[in-house]
């Protein structure tokens, strides 16, 4: 593999309205270094990708590219085309399929640039993508979700290009597709940069580049040490605060003092006055003296004071997480038999997709249902809450539970979070639906955002106040694929958020190191292997 390299260097950009969407971004990737891109979301993360590959130009600074680049978007065009095409090969393919019917044009050879065996390669790329079977000029708009991600995987990894970018590549992966995504990632010698928040994925990768608006900083190391690198920046930030405060406090107990000395000379030099010491003139001569002193000490040290003070508030809020607490619930969690389901058969048409399934869940249990595409998870959860029935045998559901899908849609997007607080938590009052929102950090006039201008963070913590922020918390929270449009950050307060949360727990998630982190006690999975 030949040397290829990224270099960016200065970076800023602009956006139309004005506003600085980041600036003084630099940062180096060597041949065959695998780095991610993380950062909050709305920071700017595939805005860079763009501005690396190309495609927009940067307000300043320059980016230096050795070797041809691959980009994987984060979202496909599904528009009519085939698989072959989407590959960038269906030129090639249709050429060589006319070559083997007999044809001896000169373009036709030509257009096959002594790529003989693209065939083979097709083939063994699709098996080690799990592809059981691979029809090239199949329509990709007609792919499932996976299978259109597992494509345009196969297409970065049979690029002759020594760089590769990804945007997002593992969210529309099942489990096993994941896996054969991360061992083709560790195997490859090109030089490779992901944006992502798989836990799993990070873990695998040489650097992370932690985009923020004032720039980028780099952890040399996967996801393991990045986190254990900020948790030592959090205790030296809380520290220095501490000390400032201290420092605060002193500065303030030292003007105190001040003030309390000058007044005691005023008092005395009236007094000295009253005694016939000294002369009103000489009196007044002394306090102007005095004063004038005073006030320039005073001075100082209110700029020092001024000084100390912001850089307190300006500590606290880069200490400053988005972490949540979850109230007490208002009366125990279920502890009996909290879902009953016994020989449950269901389908679509001809398709089994349960044949005798039972399960049954305990209140408190915490369970992840697992598999691949296709194999039922969402349709054992519309069957858990009612909204299918089976075919035969009996689903019960004996307490109270909340889905939150994937999107995130339990809130109203037309209506602010206070008014979603006060709609989904019957009686509660005014002051208690702010106190609800501040507790999850929407303070004040924040509480009143639109739904529909929330961030990804935003919404899940919105949702999760309009759930769990008053002590009426359901027996059971259902999650699908909650962590595929949060940022890093996010997940982590996703993370201790349902760590807090005392009752049951079912999470659709392929995120393995999410569902490690959350301590999921049992997986299932409504179809068996090869599911």
């Amino acid at each position: 593999m030949p040397d290829a390299f990224i270099s960016v260097d200065g970076l800023s950009y602009r956006l139309p309205n004005g506003e600085i969407l980041f600036k003084n971004v630099s940062f180096d990737l060597s041949a065959g270094e695998k780095a991610a891109l993380i950062g909050d979301n709305g920071v700017g993360k595939t805005t860079l990708l763009k501005l690396v590959e190309g495609k927009i130009t940067p307000s300043s600074g320059v980016v230096r590219i050795k070797g041809g680049i691959c980009v994987m978007p984060q979202r496909a065009d599904q528009r009519a085309v085939s698989v072959a095409d989407v590959l960038g090969v269906g030129e090639t393919l249709r050429a060589l399929e006319r070559i083997e019917n007999a044809e001896t044009d000169a373009a036709l050879f030509e257009a096959v640039e002594g790529r003989w065996d693209l065939k083979e390669c097709l083939r063994e790329e699709a098996e080690a993508f799990g592809f059981v079977s691979f029809f090239p000029f199949a329509d990709f708009s007609c792919l499932s979700g996976g299978e259109r991600a597992k494509v345009l995987l196969m297409r970065q990894f049979l690029s002759d290009a020594p760089i590769l970018i990804f945007d997002e590549p593992t969210n529309d992966l099942d489990e096993n597709g994941r896996m054969l995504f991360y061992n083709k990632i560790e195997n490859s010698a090109k030089t490779i940069l992901i944006v992502s928040h798989d836990g799993e994925l990070l873990e695998r990768l040489d650097a992370l580049l932690e985009l923020s608006p004032e720039g980028i900083k780099r952890y040399g190391g996967n996801y393991s040490f990045y986190r254990e690198c900020r948790a030592t920046e959090r205790n030296a930030a809380e520290n220095k605060k501490t000390a400032l405060e201290n420092e605060a406090g002193r500065l303030t107990f030292v003007r105190e003092k001040m003030l309390s000395r000058s007044a005691s000379r005023a008092r005395a030099g009236k007094k000295a006055v009253a005694n016939r010491k000294f002369s009103r003139i000489q009196a007044n001569a002394m306090s102007s003296d005095a004063q004038a002193s005073v006030a320039k000490r005073l001075k100082v040290l209110d700029e020092k004071l001024a000084e100390t003070r912001r850089r307190v508030y300006e500590t606290g809020l880069a200490l400053k997480e988005k972490t949540i607490k979850i109230p007490l619930p208002e009366k125990p969690f279920l502890k009996d038999r909290l879902l009953e389901m016994e020989n449950v058969v269901f389908g679509y048409g001809n398709r089994l997709i349960l044949d005798g399934f039972s399960l049954v869940m305990k209140g408190g249990e915490r369970l992840r249902i697992a598999g691949g595409n296709g194999c039922g998870k969402t349709t054992l959860i519309r069957l858990i809450l009612g909204e299918l029935k089976p075919l035969s045998g009996n689903v019960r559901l004996n307490a109270r539970a909340v889905y939150l899908d994937q999107s995130l849609s339990l809130l109203d997007g037309e209506r602010s979070l206070l008014d979603n607080v006060i709609a989904l938590n019957d009686g509660i009052k005014l002051n208690d639906a702010y106190a609800v929102l501040a507790n999850f950090g929407f303070r004040n006039e924040a509480a009143r955002k639109l739904v529909k201008t929330l961030s990804g963070g935003e919404l899940l913590r919105g949702s999760l106040a309009a759930v769990l922020g008053t002590p009426h918390q359901p027996d059971l929270l259902i999650f699908d694929e909650p962590t595929n449009n949060l940022d890093v950050r996010a997940v982590h307060v996703l993370e201790d958020a349902l760590r807090q949360y005392r009752g049951a727990l079912i999470v659709v998630s392929h995120d393995k190191a999410f569902a490690d982190a959350l301590g999921l006690e049992r997986n299932v999975c409504p179809l068996p292997p090869p599911c």
